[in-house]
């Protein structure tokens, strides 16, 4: 977990300009983005393939992601 805390200070500290990443918006799935790194995070306790930036990506139950951005 500090390991996930540590990251997100990184990449979406103080300043930070996020970006709208093309994808899935369906309800239970955050998508937070900057040039750098995208964070997804599923809140649904069951696993699912979602669409980030053109890639699918499949989440299991509550697991949170970073994908880097090219």
């Amino acid at each position: 977990m500090s390991d996930l805390l540590s990251r997100f200070q990184r990449e979406c500290g103080p300043g930070t300009r996020f970006t709208s990443v093309p994808g899935d918006t369906s309800p239970g799935l955050t998508v937070l983005a900057d040039d750098h790194a995208t964070l997804v995070v599923n809140h649904r306790a069951t696993a699912r393939t979602v669409r980030v930036a053109g890639a699918r990506v499949r989440l299991e139950g509550y697991e949170v992601r970073w994908l880097e951005r090219g």
